[in-house]
């Protein structure tokens, strides 16, 4: 998916960070940017992203984390349907 991603970017002249759609603590950290300096306002954080002053990083552990957080979301399913205590 990342390709595809970096592809529309480029088309529209825009960047590309990773970003957070977590819904399980399984999947924190899976990706997140990594600036090259610290920043404290929106405006240098605009600053660093125009300059392309940051690395999307993905975690080594991905597919063992995507996995744990689909095992999570279908025992929640399982639950909903019966949720009787084994």
């Amino acid at each position: 998916m990342r390709i595809q991603v970096e592809e529309f970017a480029a088309a529209y002249h825009l960047p590309v960070l990773a970003g957070s759609d977590t819904h399980h603590f399984e999947q924190l950290g899976s990706v997140y940017n990594q600036f090259r300096q610290p920043f404290s306002t929106i405006p240098e954080l605009k600053a660093l992203i125009s300059t392309g002053a940051y690395t999307v990083c993905v975690n080594d552990n991905l597919p063992a984390m995507v996995g744990l957080a689909r095992q999570e979301k279908l025992r929640l399913k399982q639950e909903k349907l019966d949720p009787t205590p084994l």
